[in-house]
């Protein structure tokens, strides 16, 4: 199975993530905007999980988000394309 990753989401050179105790969203569709998570982010940010967000794919804005949040320590998020979406 092949999962698409974003790169800049990875925790570690190895290109893997490992998180304990994470949330796990699964989106039945695209996610065009950081408006679609912003309820997911919030909560994971006040209660201090990380999440791994599956869903069909995702705009350059939700990974740029994502990116972000994670540089500035105040969130652990990983977005991946879920493998034969709708298949």
């Amino acid at each position: 199975m092949t999962v698409s990753l974003f790169t800049l989401l990875v925790i570690d050179e190895k290109m893997t993530f490992e998180y304990e105790n994470c949330k796990l969203p699964l989106i039945d569709k695209k996610i065009t905007n950081d408006r679609d998570l912003a309820n997911v982010l919030e909560d994971a940010i006040i209660n201090g999980y990380p999440i791994l967000i599956i869903a069909e794919d995702n705009e350059q804005d939700v990974a740029s988000t994502l990116v972000v949040n994670n540089l500035r320590g105040s969130l652990q998020a990983t977005a991946v394309k879920s493998p034969d979406f709708g298949e």
